[in-house]
């Protein structure tokens, strides 16, 4: 019902579905849950990566995102899941501990994810690695990216929850510079603010993914909550604001991967006013550069 409910919602899925069916390498062949064992007699080794596949309160814990399915014997790769949360139950513990046992590797894309593994494995085998978006070249970007939408210079809006005092501080902001705000209504919606429908000038709805690379590339600043909004303004040079987002965990990523890259503190507080966006200390884009560089090998 939220994805189709009106015309510029249902643009944006079809936007997004395009985009899948003519980017994303994917074999013909696919597995289902009651077969997917059946790839056992097929393939050496397996590897689960992607995003929170590892959250106990999105996945289970018995779930093929475990790689539950693989027989003994093969190879078994974790490359930079988010498990999504900071703490787990002695049930949660001793389920993950039995999961991992199996693997030949395993790696974290954030230091508390990988702390939280470290600590429930009992060893310091696990690794924290970049984001899969920072491995690839530039280029595979620039590839898929769309020319410039707006011929207007802008900053661009991308908070997946955020608060009403939130936009405002921008709209003021943005008032300041005299710049316009490009934003995309409306990203998750178990939680709608209001203040969305009437916040920005030009409200960007039927977004591709690469029409979220080009926007976050030709802005003249970015503020988000989203950790791949935040990625790719580091891909692009682009100057960011973060704002701090529910949960722990959640915080943790976005300013785990602040220190990564040793970029001055970009976390807003709660009372945080333009004249603090104007004093914040610049970007060394060549130092954030060196250091992917250097984690990419």
């Amino acid at each position: 019902m939220w994805k189709f409910g009106t015309k510029k919602l249902r643009d944006r899925n079809r936007a997004l579905q395009k985009f899948v069916d003519e980017e994303l390498k994917l074999s013909h062949k696919r597995y289902k849950v009651n077969y997917i064992g059946s790839a056992n007699g097929y393939y050496d080794g397996f590897i689960c990566g992607s995003d929170q596949i590892w959250n106990p309160e999105l996945t289970s814990l018995d779930s093929i995102y475990w790689l539950t399915f693989v027989k003994t014997g093969k190879l078994k790769i974790a490359y930079a899941p988010s498990i999504g949360i900071d703490q787990a139950t002695k049930e949660q513990r001793k389920m993950i501990r039995e999961n991992l046992n199996t693997f030949n590797a395993v790696s974290c894309r954030e230091e508390s994810g990988r702390n939280l593994i470290s600590s429930i494995m009992g060893t310091e085998d696990c690794e924290t690695v970049l984001d899969p978006t920072l491995l690839a070249e530039r280029s595979v970007w620039d590839h898929i990216c769309p020319p410039r939408r707006f011929t207007e210079k802008y900053i661009f809006v991308y908070l997946l929850r955020g608060t009403k005092q939130q936009r405002k501080l921008i709209e003021l902001y943005a008032c300041f510079i005299n710049l316009k705000i490009v934003t995309m209504p409306f990203l998750d919606n178990e939680h709608i603010n209001k203040y969305d429908s009437k916040f920005g000038d030009i409200k960007y709805w039927d977004a591709s993914p690469s029409d979220f690379i080009s926007v976050i590339r030709y802005a003249e600043a970015v503020f988000t909550d989203s950790f791949h909004c935040m990625i790719f303004s580091c891909l692009y040079h682009r100057k960011f604001y973060l704002f701090p987002k529910i949960g722990a965990h959640q915080m943790n990523r976005l300013t785990d991967l602040q220190d990564m890259l040793h970029i001055p503190a970009r976390m807003l507080e709660e009372n945080a006013t333009v004249r603090d966006l104007l004093s914040m200390e610049a970007i060394d884009w060549n130092l954030v550069d060196d250091i992917i560089r250097e984690k990419k090998e």
